[in-house]
């Protein structure tokens, strides 16, 4: 995997993979949630391959689970059961199991201590991107997506101090995509592109930590590959 991907044997840094289902004979294998966009970091330091997971239970949602790059040490590092939920029928009420969270797209640190990964959809607990230890313990939000927006797709800086994420904002029936930018310590985000329809999926930083990539399609099936800088001075397309 390393000398396919053009890299070192003995590479120490942490890369990500996004792997589309639709071309990916993994992705059932390895219970990738994500139709569109799955997320998978490799973590050479401490060669472990980070990604999203249902465990099978009914009404699970997806967590963020690891895997040793040589097939042993599964860890599963958020789990989310389902949780009861109870809605008024008539003179009575109704109670059954109901999905509490997913948990998706997770990226490793460059020092390999810390996870950021998207909870989408949680039921009764925060929305957003969530920041953790690498095991998953002492879990936080970073970002918080109100009603029906979404934030999904974090990446890390390469000094590990900012992070970029993608947020669809649902507004007037419609998703709209924006690219944001944030610091770990929680200062206001920073909008560094937004438009009208369509989707964005990804985000990558170059080393210098100056600029950014991300994949962008408009509605009407057009896209391509774009860069933008970091602090939202220029953009460009490739």
């Amino acid at each position: 995997l390393l000398q396919s991907a053009g890299l070192s044997p003995d590479d120490k840094g942490s890369h990500t993979l996004r792997v589309r289902r639709s071309v990916s004979p993994c992705a059932a294998t390895l219970g990738i949630t994500d139709d569109l966009l799955a997320t998978v970091t490799l973590s050479f330091n401490e060669r472990r391959i980070y990604f999203s997971a249902n465990p099978g239970g009914y009404r699970y949602g997806s967590g963020i689970v690891s895997i040793a790059a040589d097939g042993t040490g599964y860890a599963v590092h958020t789990d989310n059961p389902p949780v009861e939920q109870c809605v008024p029928d008539g003179s009575s009420t109704i109670c059954s199991p109901a999905q509490s969270a997913t948990d998706d797209s997770p990226a490793l640190s460059p020092d390999g201590t810390r996870l950021l990964f998207s909870r989408p959809d949680a039921l009764g607990t925060p929305d957003g991107i969530m920041l953790a230890r690498a095991n998953g313990s002492g879990v936080t939000e970073l970002s918080n997506a109100q009603g029906r927006d979404i934030d999904t797709a974090p990446s890390w800086s390469p000094d590990g101090l900012r992070y970029a994420y993608v947020r669809m904002a649902y507004l007037n029936n419609a998703y709209r995509p924006a690219l944001f930018v944030r610091d770990i310590g929680g200062s206001a985000a920073v909008s560094l592109a937004s438009f009208q329809d369509g989707s964005l999926n990804g985000t990558a930083w170059s080393p210098d930590g100056k600029t950014i990539a991300y994949a962008r399609r408009s509605a009407s099936g057009s896209g391509g590959i774009y860069l933008v800088a970091a602090d939202g001075s220029s953009a460009a397309s490739l």
